[in-house]
């Protein structure tokens, strides 16, 4: 459940000192270079950069079985362990459009690896006229490619 209070002072503090929110959301599940400098490169879109962690539930429908490795409340610890986000919090996907409505960013940044059509939110961001930006794609860096790359290191240890 989204804390409300949590996201309305966020957002009051943001536009009481000018600052613009830029908001991501993701697995994280094991977090890698590609994410930090995925992270890296959105917060650079605006002033806070506000990450939305995808819950158990939302990342099993996404990815499938098996995922995620690591649970809501530890993908959100790493998340909220990194000096680059200002706001960090877990999400099912219900919860995307109140999510936009209480925070109210000022865009949406969305990795290069993902094309514009298979963004899940992309109707609640027209609905909130929130635009979307994309990052430029980090190399071939994805929890899902390295899953199998561990599992083969593992088996050749």
């Amino acid at each position: 459940m989204l804390s409300i209070k949590r996201l309305t002072t966020f957002r009051q503090s943001a536009k009481r000192s000018h600052q613009k929110i830029v908001l991501v959301s993701g697995c994280f599940d094991l977090l890698h270079i590609g994410h930090l400098r995925f992270l890296k490169e959105a917060k650079k879109k605006g002033d806070l950069l506000a990450v939305a962690v995808l819950s158990d539930d939302f990342v099993r429908d996404r990815k499938g079985a098996g995922r995620p490795i690591f649970d809501a409340k530890e993908r959100l610890e790493m998340i909220q362990g990194l000096k680059v986000v200002d706001l960090a919090i877990v999400i099912s996907f219900d919860e995307v459009e109140e999510l936009l409505r209480l925070l109210q960013p000022n865009g949406y940044v969305v990795g290069g690896d993902r094309k514009k059509q298979t963004i899940p939110e992309e109707k609640f961001l027209q609905k909130f006229k929130i635009p979307s930006r994309f990052t430029k794609r980090h190399g071939d860096r994805s929890t899902t490619k390295l899953i199998p790359k561990l599992l083969q290191s593992a088996k050749n240890f």
